[in-house]
């Protein structure tokens, strides 16, 4: 199983991140992408995949609710300067549920953030809340000027996907993945396990978005990347086949998107 956005680098790990990587190791975790939200949690996901190589996977980004007192060319020269190591872009987009920074600044951060991914050929991870038009409006325009100056087509991660067709149905026809995790599991998420149908499972990528978003039966204790196995068992009911099928079928889906360079060497 491959937990493809966990928050190891916030606070609610400080004392015991190594361990929870190991208990994740043991319950068949064999790979965490931990994505930054502002530039010191960024520095945090590479000093953390450096100690854990071949296990983590650092993403480095500006979360839009950090739009205000963050600087994008700080995060530029931190990827230039660790550009081997760093998978992706994220955690970048819009919030507007919350709306902890104006919406004009979250959006000229969020073409600042897709500007980098596109210069360093790096996919991304996309925060959306209560913002699917301008989001779509955005990556469309990115997405056309990126297809021009990438070798990749494979765009990125629809983080914490929340059930919207609209978004299913643009992300699907664009390329990108829909990152699902605990939500799934709740017993009012009928939209999202009817639209995950739609989506189909060669476009799904497990996430816990560890400490948050816990799946049933632990939800409302802090999340932790072992707990993916229960966002497994839920796909292996919606899809009718095995987990086994599950975890294959997503862990290639994650490698397609995050570690293309590493799917010959690793055997996917």
């Amino acid at each position: 199983m491959i937990d493809t956005h966990c928050h190891l680098n916030l606070k609610e790990f400080n004392s015991d991140f190594e361990q929870v990587i190991h208990q994740a190791k043991a319950a068949g975790v064999h790979k965490i992408f931990v994505p930054g939200v502002d530039l010191q949690t960024s520095k945090i996901s590479i000093d953390i995949a450096s100690k854990f190589m071949d296990v983590v996977f650092p993403f480095v980004g500006i979360h839009p609710n950090y739009s205000v007192s963050s600087n994008p060319k700080l995060i530029e020269e931190l990827i230039r300067s660790n550009r081997k190591q760093i998978v992706a872009v994220g955690e970048i987009g819009l919030d507007f549920y919350r709306d902890y920074a104006p919406r004009k600044i979250q959006i000229e951060l969020f073409n600042k953030m897709l500007n980098l991914a596109r210069n360093f050929d790096l996919p991304v991870s996309i925060h959306n809340r209560e913002a699917d038009d301008e989001i779509i409006e955005i990556l469309e325009n990115w997405y056309s000027e990126r297809s021009l100056s990438c070798n990749s087509n494979l765009p990125g991660i629809l983080h914490a996907y929340n059930g919207s067709k609209k978004i299913a149905e643009w992300g699907k026809a664009y390329g990108f993945a829909f990152g699902i995790g605990g939500p799934v599991t709740y017993k009012k998420s009928y939209l999202l396990r009817e639209t995950i149908k739609f989506i189909g499972l060669n476009n799904i990528v497990l996430e816990t978005d560890a400490p948050y978003l816990t799946p049933v039966p632990h939800r409302g204790k802090r999340n932790v990347p072992r707990n993916i196995k229960f966002v497994v068992n839920t796909l292996s009911e919606i899809f009718e086949i095995t987990k086994q099928k599950i975890e294959e079928i997503t862990d290639k889906n994650a490698y397609r998107i995050l570690l293309k360079n590493k799917c010959h060497e690793d055997g996917i």
